[in-house]
């Protein structure tokens, strides 16, 4: 469940530093790095219950 919030916690902040007038695009890439690993670490602990999970980035329009 950790994990979980942690990786909603990151959406939220990558869409609101999306949202800025002239958005980090370094800063995003570090929680989108962030990211990433959370979902990796998902993964490993999901791997022993046979759950594979995969996912997928949305780029903002």
């Amino acid at each position: 469940m950790r994990l979980i919030e942690l990786i909603e916690h990151i959406n939220l902040t990558i869409a609101a530093h999306q949202q800025e007038g002239e958005p980090d695009v370094f800063v995003i890439e570090e929680y989108e790095y962030r990211r990433a690993q959370y979902f990796n670490e998902l993964a490993d602990l999901m791997q022993p219950l046979g759950v594979a999970i995969s996912w997928h980035t949305q780029n903002a329009a």
